[in-house]
C-alpha cells in the first residue's frame, strides 16, 4: 500500500483499477518547402480547418436539431443534455481559436514567406502560444495552454491521418493517471464511466477540471511521485483531501466505500433542494448567486435553479488571446446569458487584470508588486478605450435581462466617480446612435480594499449596491498573499481587523438601503453564515457547487436569536476571541430539525 499526494480540486471518492494514459507522440517534420509547394501547403491547411470546423458544426448539429422531439427526449431521458451543454462550450472555444484570423495570418506567412511546411508552421505558432501561458507562472491563467494544445494536437493528427483517441484505454470503474486531460476530453471520459481522475498537472481552475467538477468526476491535480502507480493497481482517489491511496487494504477499501455512500447519500439529499427556497428558520429569505468566469457555466447555474449571477469574472475576454476582444463578440456574449437568466440577477464585474493576471497583448510595465499595482479598476482608467469597449457592450445587452455592472478593486470615491463619468460617455454615444439599453441599470462597488470598508458610507450614497469580496479584503487587511503556503496560517478569516472591516460595510449599505452580497470564499464558510445573516446580509454568491449545501445550511439558522448577541464581537481582541464568539453565535443559532420544509 502507498499514499500520494496532490492538490484537492474537487470532491468524492473514486475507486478503481488504475489506466496510466500516455499521448501519442506527435512528430513533426521539420524540412522547408520549395516555392512550388506553398499553395498545396496553405490549401491542406484552410481543408483541414474546413474539416475540424465542420466535425464541430455537426457535433453541436446534432443534439439542437429543429423539430427532433425523438432526440431531445432521448438526450433528456439519458440526463446527458447538461453534459453535451459543456462538451458545447468547450469545442465551441476550439472554434474560436481555429477561426482566429490572427492565427490564420500568421500560418500562412510562416508558409508563404519562410518556406516552413505546415507541420512545421503550426509547431512554431502553437509552441510559442502554448510557452507563453505555461512561462506566465501564474496557477489561475497559465493552464489555458492545455486549451491551445488540445486544437494543436487535434489539427495535426488531422494532417498527419492519426486517428487514436484516448478514450478508447480507458473502462468502465478505471481511474484515470495521466499528465493532464484535454477539456474536450472530459465528457468522453465520463461516459465510459470513469472512476476518477490523476493528474501530474493543472489547477482548480482548469477547464478540464471546472468540467470534471461539474460532472462530479473525483479529480486531484498536481500528483506526485506518480511513478509509483501501475497500470492494474487498485486506486482510492479520496478528492476532498488531496490524495491516492494505492493498493490499499480490504478494511481501508471498505471505509471508503462507507464514506463514497455517504457522498452519494448526501448529494440525493441535496439534490432534493433545487426547487427549495434559501429561507431560514425564522422565514427569512436569503438570495443565493452563483460566481462564474466562463460562459458554458450559465447551464450549470440553471440547472440549480439559483437566483442569478452574482459575480461573472470577464478576464476570460483579456487572457487566452493575442488582440483584444471588440464589442460584439463581448455583447452576444452578455447578451446569451442575459436572455437565459431571464429575471434573475445578473452582476457583471468588469476587467480585473493586473496583480496575477497578464493579457498576451498588453505589456505593462514591470512592476515588483503587481498586487499593489495597475490592477482592476486602477488598469481600466488608464485604459479607457478597452473599459469603453466592454461598458459600451454591456449597456447593450442590459436589455435582455436584469445586468448590473460592478467595478473591482475600488479604493476610493474618486475612483467610483471617474468610473461611473466613463459610463455616462457610453450612455451618450448609445443615445446618439438611437440604441437602447437600460438606462438605470445598477452601479455597484466590490469592497475589497481596506479604504474601501473604512469610506464605505461614503461609497454606499454613491452606489446602487455592495459586493464584499472577501478573499483579497481579507488579504490586503493582514497584508498576507493567499497563495503563499509558507506564511498560510496568517490569512485567517477570524483576524477581528478583517471581521470590522466587512462588518463596517455591511452596516453602511443597511443604512442607506443598499444590497449588500458577501462574494468569495467566506460565503462559503458555514461557520460565519449565521454572523453574516446576523449582520443583516440576504446575498450570498459562491461558485455553484456549494450552492446547495450552503441552501441546507441556511434553512437551519434562526437569525433573531442570534441578533441580541452580536454585540459581543466588540469584545474580542484575538483570533481566539473571535473563533469563540463565532461558536457560541451558531449554537445559539443553528437548528437541524428544519431542513426540508418547502417554502
Amino acid at each position: 500500500m502507498y499514499t500520494i499526494h496532490g492538490i484537492a480540486v474537487s470532491t468524492g471518492i473514486g475507486i478503481g483499477k488504475a489506466r496510466i494514459l500516455k499521448e501519442v507522440t506527435l512528430s513533426v517534420s521539420k524540412e522547408d518547402i520549395n516555392p512550388s509547394e506553398i499553395e498545396q501547403n496553405i490549401d491542406l491547411f484552410n481543408k483541414s480547418i474546413q474539416t475540424i470546423i465542420s466535425e464541430i458544426d455537426e457535433f453541436i448539429g446534432a443534439y439542437h436539431s429543429r423539430g427532433d422531439k425523438k432526440t431531445a427526449e432521448k438526450i433528456k431521458n439519458q440526463n446527458t443534455k447538461k453534459n453535451l451543454t459543456e462538451d458545447e462550450s468547450i469545442i465551441e472555444t476550439h472554434k474560436m481559436i481555429l477561426l482566429d484570423p490572427e492565427f490564420h495570418k500568421e500560418i500562412k506567412r510562416y508558409i508563404s514567406e519562410e518556406r516552413m511546411n505546415l507541420e512545421k508552421a503550426l509547431y512554431t505558432h502553437f509552441t510559442k502560444t502554448i510557452d507563453y501561458f505555461n512561462n506566465l507562472n501564474n496557477e489561475l491563467y497559465a493552464d489555458r495552454a492545455v486549451d491551445y494544445d488540445d486544437v494543436y494536437r487535434r489539427l495535426l493528427m488531422r494532417i498527419k491521418k492519426i486517428d487514436t483517441n484516448l478514450q478508447d484505454e480507458i473502462e468502465e470503474g478505471d481511474v484515470a493517471v495521466l499528465d493532464d486531460i484535454p477539456p474536450s476530453m472530459v465528457s468522453p471520459f465520463h461516459k465510459k464511466g470513469i472512476a476518477g481522475i490523476a493528474l501530474r498537472r493543472g489547477t482548480k481552475t482548469s477547464h478540464s477540471v471546472i468540467i470534471a467538477r461539474a460532472l462530479g468526476i473525483p479529480i486531484i491535480t498536481g500528483i506526485k511521485h506518480s511513478h509509483k502507480i501501475h497500470n492494474e493497481d487498485v486506486l482510492i482517489i479520496d478528492a476532498k483531501n488531496g490524495k491516492i491511496i494505492g493498493n490499499p487494504t480490504t478494511e481501508i477499501i471498505v471505509e471508503y466505500q462507507i464514506l463514497e455512500d455517504q457522498i452519494n447519500h448526501e448529494k440525493n439529499i441535496l439534490s432534493g433542494f433545487k426547487e427549495i427556497s434559501a429561507t431560514t428558520a425564522d422565514c427569512e429569505l436569503i438570495q443565493l448567486f452563483t460566481n462564474i468566469e466562463l460562459p458554458f457555466e450559465i447551464d450549470n447555474i440553471l440547472d440549480l435553479n439559483t437566483d442569478g449571477i452574482g459575480l461573472f469574472r470577464t478576464e476570460f475576454f483579456y487572457l487566452d488571446r493575442k488582440n483584444l476582444p471588440e464589442e460584439v463578440e463581448q455583447y452576444e456574449v452578455y447578451k446569451m446569458i442575459a436572455k437565459k437568466l431571464g429575471d434573475k440577477q445578473f452582476t457583471i464585474r468588469t476587467i480585473d487584470i493586473g496583480g496575477d493576471k497578464v493579457a498576451n497583448w498588453f505589456s505593462p510595465p514591470k512592476e515588483e508588486n503587481p498586487y499593489l499595482g495597475c490592477r482592476g479598476i486602477r488598469f481600466s482608467l488608464k485604459n479607457k478605450t478597452i473599459f469603453k469597449t466592454q461598458l459600451l457592450a454591456i449597456l447593450r445587452a442590459s436589455v435582455y435581462g436584469k445586468v448590473q455592472i460592478m467595478f473591482p478593486m475600488i479604493a476610493s470615491i474618486e475612483e467610483f466617480i471617474e468610473a461611473k463619468e466613463v459610463l455616462e460617455e457610453c450612455k451618450n454615444e448609445l443615445r446618439k446612435k438611437n440604441i437602447d439599453f437600460n438606462e438605470a441599470i445598477p452601479i455597484g462597488t466590490m469592497i475589497e480594499i481596506p479604504s474601501a470598508a473604512i469610506n464605505s458610507e461614503i461609497l454606499a450614497k454613491h452606489s446602487d449596491f455592495f459586493s464584499i469580496g472577501t478573499n483579497d479584503l481579507l488579504q490586503y487587511t493582514v497584508a498576507v498573499d493567499r497563495n503563499n503556503e509558507t506564511i498560510a496560517n496568517y490569512y485567517n478569516p477570524y483576524s477581528p481587523a478583517f471581521l470590522q472591516l466587512m462588518m463596517r460595510a455591511i452596516l453602511s449599505a443597511k443604512k442607506y438601503q443598499k444590497p449588500v452580497s458577501i462574494c468569495g470564499e467566506l460565503g462559503n464558510d458555514h461557520n460565519f453564515t449565521a454572523f453574516l445573516l446576523c449582520l443583516g446580509v440576504r446575498e450570498i454568491s459562491v461558485g455553484s457547487q456549494h450552492i446547495l449545501g450552503l441552501k441546507k445550511h441556511i434553512r437551519s439558522i434562526n437569525i433573531m436569536k442570534g441578533i441580541p448577541f452580536l454585540e459581543d464581537i466588540q469584545k474580542c481582541e484575538t483570533i481566539k476571541d473571535t473563533e469563540l464568539f463565532i461558536n457560541r453565535l451558531n449554537n445559539i443559532c443553528i437548528h437541524n430539525t428544519r431542513t426540508f420544509l418547502v417554502t
